[in-house]
């Protein structure tokens, strides 16, 4: 239901651009604008970027998911080391990072894909304008929804490796500042 009514409100506050034409200073802001025209490469450069994270040693996943302020990380290096599992779980921990490169490479294709299919008109144009409008009406559903499920999935699959390997539970996971928050 939540999601749903997110997708809403952001639904409608793009809902006026569909119909507009390009105002008096879009040709210098939007059209003739270098750093915008590369911008549809942004998901492919932060695909490439996770994974030369994984290659140099540091995955960026221990930044976005298995960090201090999410969670109890030294409880479950510590639980890990007297397993002997810590090595499995660096190797698991390596794969979630591919499927993280995996998610930012599906968002570039799709942006790639739906742009070639829905903005066909010269920009500057009304028309590209209607199509610039309604690609970005369309990525909702296609491409952000869909990457916003494969990283909670991401999620999902690094605490289940954890407690897989450790025995811990989904509260002992936690960083303790938000298991305290949570018994509130």
């Amino acid at each position: 239901m939540l999601l749903a009514l997110v997708m809403l409100v952001s639904l409608a506050s793009y809902s006026n651009s569909v119909r507009n034409q390009f105002a008096f200073d879009d040709n210098l802001i939007i059209k003739n604008n270098p750093a915008i025209r590369g911008v549809e490469k942004i998901p492919a450069l932060l695909g490439v970027a996770v994974l030369v994270s994984a290659r140099l040693g540091y995955p960026v996943i221990r930044l976005l998911l298995y960090n201090p302020k999410l969670l109890d990380t030294e409880r479950i290096s510590t639980i890990l080391r007297t397993r002997g599992q810590d090595m499995e779980f660096e190797s698991r921990l390596l794969n979630a990072t591919y499927l993280l490169g995996a998610t930012f490479f599906f968002s570039a294709v799709m942006n790639y894909l739906l742009a070639r299919w829905i903005v066909v008109s010269p920009a500057g144009s009304a028309a590209f304008n209607e199509e610039l409008g309604q690609l970005t009406l369309i990525s909702y559903p296609v491409i952000a929804v869909p990457s916003m499920l494969m990283i909670l999935g991401i999620f999902y699959i690094l605490w289940r490796n954890i407690h897989g390997l450790t025995g811990l539970t989904l509260e002992e996971i936690m960083a303790p500042s938000l298991a305290d928050k949570q018994r509130e």
